[in-house]
């Protein structure tokens, strides 16, 4: 199964990443995940968009 991320959605979780000062580690922290998951679904090598719900709560994108 691949992943529904898109360079959009992937901009703007950077831009309100980089907006709160969150890391890639922090992120993980925030939404449960470990850092490699977070990191393997931002590059689409994730096998599900499990991490995507928590990561947009997170952000404040829902």
């Amino acid at each position: 199964m691949q992943t529904t991320i898109t360079p959009e959605w992937k901009g703007e979780v950077r831009k309100r990443m980089t907006i709160l000062g969150m890391t890639y580690e922090k992120l993980a922290e925030e939404t449960g995940y470990s850092d490699s998951a977070i990191r393997k679904y931002m590059c689409g090598l994730y096998t599900s968009d499990k991490p995507r719900e928590r990561i947009e709560r997170v952000l404040g994108m829902r």
